[in-house]
């Protein structure tokens, strides 16, 4: 019988797979087994097992994760991407971590925007680009199934939104909404079993490429209780991250992914670990949360050669 357990990080690349990945080496939780499409991501040298699997859109990708997870016995999936959902939710294996239900419908960010509409929970007006012939304020553009800031776009004048419109060649698949303004907000709320355990709020201070840089880790009680409230009414049922843009006290819902968010290693260094506590279910990586200003730099390492990889 073996006691350490074997956690499988796929896209583990990534933002959130590298914070994910470090947080489960510094605590010694388990057998890391990190996945990703890209061989020389430096998270597969940080790593026990290091596999490179195919694209998400590429063939054979769920058969390689199913392989994996049946090659390594796996017990708990940490997906911190948003990629292949729609693939990896059709295995129905447990060991996910993840409510693809939600997932799905949060990726869909019309449809997710309507949905928070029917619900009563605070977002920006959307529209599908296809639909809007003319602007009369700055807006919003970028993919409806997008990712970071790739793509996305700023209109401040109706010659603006036509230039982009113009240029944009599948409008079809571009949503445009109000532009936010105001404080800058990620809560990292952790959810299992459908149960709300903790909320992480931390105000963006730099970003770069859609990726927090330094944050300012902070106990906003009205934050928390937003998060609950988002919780209860769209019935999320795992870890997810929340954005959101503050303005006089008033929060207004920019975008949930349903996994950790990609600043998710600074709640830990503030001493609230959800990471290593989803795994585990150790109550003493859920410390007392201490405030203060986080920031993130470059770490050089050597690339690992003893990679398998699955095609």
């Amino acid at each position: 019988m073996r006691n350490k357990r074997r956690i499988l990080v796929l896209e583990a690349g990534g933002c959130c797979g590298i914070s994910v990945v470090k947080l489960l080496k510094r605590n010694n939780i388990g057998t890391v087994i990190a996945a990703d499409m890209d061989p020389f991501s430096p998270t597969l040298s940080l790593s026990d097992i290091a596999l490179v699997i195919p694209p998400t859109k590429g063939r054979g990708f769920t058969k390689a994760i199913k392989s994996i997870i049946e090659k390594f016995n796996v017990d708990v999936i940490l997906p911190t991407f948003e990629h292949g959902f729609e693939e990896l939710a059709t295995l129905n294996d447990e060991r996910f971590v993840t409510d693809f239900f939600s997932a799905m419908l949060c990726k869909n960010k019309y449809n997710f925007s309507k949905k928070c509409e029917e619900i009563g929970l605070p977002v920006p007006a959307t529209y599908k680009m296809e639909s809007l012939e003319d602007i009369e304020s700055p807006m919003y553009i970028k993919p409806n199934k997008g990712v970071g800031s790739r793509n996305n776009y700023i209109a401040n004048s109706n010659s603006e939104f036509q230039r982009i419109k113009k240029y944009i060649s599948c409008v079809d698949d571009f949503i445009v909404q109000e532009f936010l303004t105001g404080t800058h907000w990620n809560v990292d709320v952790l959810v299992l079993d459908n149960k709300f355990i903790v909320a992480i709020p931390r105000r963006d201070i730099k970003q770069k490429g859609g990726n927090c840089i330094t944050v300012s880790v902070e106990n906003n009680n009205g934050l928390v209780e937003f998060s609950k409230k988002v919780h209860k009414k769209l019935d999320i049922k795992s870890p997810f991250n929340l954005e959101v843009f503050e303005r006089n006290g008033i929060y207004t819902i920019n975008e949930i992914n349903v996994r950790f968010g990609g600043g998710v290693i600074f709640g830990a260094l503030s001493g609230v670990d959800i990471v290593s506590y989803t795994v585990t279910r150790d109550i003493k990586f859920l410390g007392k949360l201490r405030e203060g200003i986080y920031s993130r730099y470059y770490e050089e390492i050597e690339i690992k050669k003893d990679k398998k990889i699955l095609t």
